[in-house]
């Protein structure tokens, strides 16, 4: 029985022991045994628990998460703050580009009215002069490739002051259906001249390359350069004649 009671005591005191001391829990987890001394605004001061008469220790308080003491109290110096995990970044949804929307062609109808107002200059070659030229062309385009109409000229010449008034048919191909358009056109007619003094009638022949540029629905612009022939007959005189004609149309659809 005294030997029950002995080892009671015994093991009251070393719980007594083990409960009369302060530990100090570190932000790491680390545990420190000591005996807190001080506590200033930036220091904690301890004895180490196994080395009471020691030196003072001095430790940071911004290091120290919570000291329980040895009556059991607890005080927590820097609580803990669960930082939660960042929001993940929104996901932007890639967008394809959509390719460049192209152009309406001006020219909308593949059919219909063609008119052209034309105005040129013929460079005369060989015994011709110089002369102005001046005609209406009232036609129909049967595609973006081929139109077909009727035209009426003037050709005035300049040194002899000589009018030549010339109809005519007047054909025309078109290389490419769009605003910008090479072709290729034939007048075919007869002139006759409009001189007192000269009376004279011949076929005319007339081809001649050039470039349609369509401003808008309604009107374009085409410069051209071609061979103007005329076969003269009259007054006993037969001759061929021709000239570089260099022309600017205007168009009207």
């Amino acid at each position: 029985m005294k030997k029950f009671i002995t080892l009671f005591l015994l093991m009251a005191g070393m719980a007594i022991v083990v409960n009369a001391q302060d530990v100090i829990t570190l932000k790491n987890g680390n545990e420190i045994k000591a005996k807190v001394t001080e506590i200033t605004a930036s220091e904690i001061k301890y004895l180490r628990f196994d080395n009471l008469e020691g030196p003072t220790i001095v430790i940071a308080k911004s290091e120290v998460f919570a000291i329980n003491y040895e009556n059991g109290a607890r005080e927590v110096i820097n609580p803990i703050v669960s930082t939660p995990p960042p929001a993940p970044a929104p996901v932007t949804p890639v967008q394809q580009e959509s390719p460049a929307p192209q152009a309406p062609p001006l020219y909308y109808d593949d059919n219909g009215y063609e008119g052209l107002i034309n105005f040129g200059y013929g460079l005369g070659l060989d015994w011709v002069y110089d002369y102005v030229h001046f005609s209406i062309i009232n036609g129909y385009r049967f595609s973006p490739y081929f139109s077909m109409g009727f035209s009426a000229s003037l050709r005035y010449v300049l040194k002899t002051e000589w009018l030549f008034v010339t109809p005519a048919l007047h054909f025309k191909g078109t290389f490419l259906d769009g605003n910008i358009a090479p072709f290729l056109a034939v007048g075919l007619g007869y002139a006759l001249a409009v001189a007192p003094e000269f009376e004279a009638a011949g076929f005319a022949f007339n081809p001649y390359l050039g470039v349609q540029f369509k401003l808008s629905k309604r009107f374009g612009l085409s410069p051209s350069v071609g061979y103007d022939a005329i076969v003269f007959s009259g007054g006993g005189i037969s001759k061929v004649g021709g000239a570089i004609m260099f022309k600017l149309s205007l168009m009207v659809f």
